[in-house]
This record gives structure tokens, sequence and C-alpha cells, in this order.
């Protein structure tokens, strides 16, 4: 699983490997070198597993698009800004749109509150204890407020703390948010909840990865069935039943869309604020 980019090596290290006849399986998951197969390894015994952002970032898209999406954002997460993973997303949404879906409008949304930086990956979705923490916070300032006006102080909590995801909401042509991965996609979902968005009605939201600890949260995401390498490369290692390789070693993991209820046709009317 040894990125090429930290791994200067890697291409020697293999062809020695390969020299012992054993099968050898390189797992270059997120696809980083699709030249290093049997074409710069010449040996029959070797296999390269992927699974290949462009084609989730396209199965996203034609996703959003059949369903009559033709204006999304795109969150661009500052906390993620030295990290490869996400700059090869947003470079595969602006190249596939400008190729393949023209009609598809892709607005990128830069986020840059410190909220994220300090909450990344973890395993509980931060925006509910942040939406927890300012109502306790609202409940002390405002005890006589009504149920209706201690969401609105919400609402305008949540748009003050994150404007780039209130920029989203502000904008009447954007139907769909496209999120980096999964865990921001989950948070995303949340605020637009309480924002008094209806998800999938008044706005479809999709991300990325299908990580195990996510799965109760009710948000789309594209699975990159990273699963299926482990699979393949187990049985490509032990030659006990054929595995998916190609003439050139290669053994493709398709990624697929996991709708779990926030993919929706586009609204055809305004946003109305519950």
């Amino acid at each position: 699983g040894a990125h090429i980019d930290i791994f200067a090596g890697l291409e020697t290290w293999l062809a020695s490997l390969c020299q012992f006849g054993r099968p050898v399986v390189w797992l270059d998951f997120d696809n980083t070198a699709p030249h290093l197969d049997r074409r710069a390894l010449t040996r029959k015994n070797y296999f390269r597993c992927y699974s290949s952002d462009r084609e989730g970032v396209r199965l996203a898209l034609d996703t959003l698009h059949k369903l009559g999406h033709r204006s999304i954002a795109f969150v661009e997460c500052g906390a993620y800004g030295g990290q490869d993973w996400q700059r090869r997303r947003k470079e595969y949404v602006l190249e596939e749109t400008r190729t393949r879906y023209r009609d598809l409008s892709v607005h990128v949304i830069a986020q840059h509150e410190e909220f994220w930086r300090h909450r990344m990956d973890r395993e509980r979705c931060d925006i509910l204890d942040h939406a927890d923490a300012i109502r306790r916070s609202l409940a002390r300032q405002y005890p006589l407020a009504s149920e209706s006006r201690m969401q609105s102080l919400l609402r305008d909590c949540l748009a003050q703390d994150v404007p780039s995801l209130a920029a989203i909401a502000a904008r009447r042509d954007c139907t769909a948010v496209l999120a980096p991965n999964q865990w921001l996609a989950i948070n995303y979902y949340y605020w637009f909840r309480f924002a008094g968005f209806e998800v999938p009605s008044d706005l479809s939201i999709i991300g990325f990865d299908n990580r195990l600890p996510f799965e109760a949260h009710p948000v789309s995401t594209v699975d990159f069935k990273l699963d299926y390498l482990g699979y393949a490369a187990a049985h490509a290692l032990l030659g006990d039943v054929p595995v998916n390789a190609d003439r050139q070693g290669n053994i493709p993991s398709l990624p697929a869309v996991l709708d779990r209820g926030t993919l929706g046709r586009p609204r055809t009317r305004a946003v109305t604020k519950s």
C-alpha cells in the first residue's frame, strides 16, 4: 500500500521481489501510478490493485447529472489543503465538467474556517456537538425564547461559524453539494438540516469513501470498494481463484454510489426555512 511519491525506490523494490517467481501485489489504492504495471515490470507474477479517484468523481457527477442537477457546489476544505487526494478530486471534477458534463456548472467553495482544522476525521460528527453547545449557550442567554426563535438563533450562529456553507445556502442556483470526503459530507448534511434545509428535497449531498464508523449516518457516498482490492490481492497471492486482472496485471476496483437518502431531483421551489 505504499505511495510512489514517498517511496522513490518502489519500482526497483518491486522488480527485486518479482525475481523470486512468487506473486507480487502492489496496492496502488488511489491509482497514483497507472504506468507502474507490467509495462514497467515485465513479470507475469506482478499485479497492481487500484481504485480510481477519477472514476469515483465521474460516477458522482453522472449520478447528480442524471437526477437533473445542473448547478452544484464542490467544497474545497482548507484543512486538507496539503492532501493530494483532495487536489486530485477537485481537478477531476473540473476536468469532467469541461469535457463530459458541459451543461453542469460547478462552483468551488473555499472552506477556511478554523472549525475544521481541529476536528479532522474523528469518529463522531462534530457539527452535532457544536450545535448542542450553541443550543446550551442560547438557552442560558434567552431562557424565555420560543422554539422557533431558538431555531432562528441557531441558524444565525451556524452561518456565522461556517460562512463557507452559508455561502452555498445563500445561492439560489446550487441544488447539490459534492463534498471532498465522507466525514465532511456528514457534517455538511447536519449543518444544512440545522440551517432549515430538507435533504434531499431542497439540497442533495454526496461525498466520497465508505468508512465503517460512518455508515449509520444517512448520507450518500461513493464507495471505492477497497474491500474488493483486499480480496483480489489475497487471491492473487494465493492463486486459488481467478482475479479480474488484465494483460498488464492491473486489477481495478470499480466504485459504486451508496444512496443513503441524500440524493434526489433538484428543487423546483424556493427553500423555506422552518
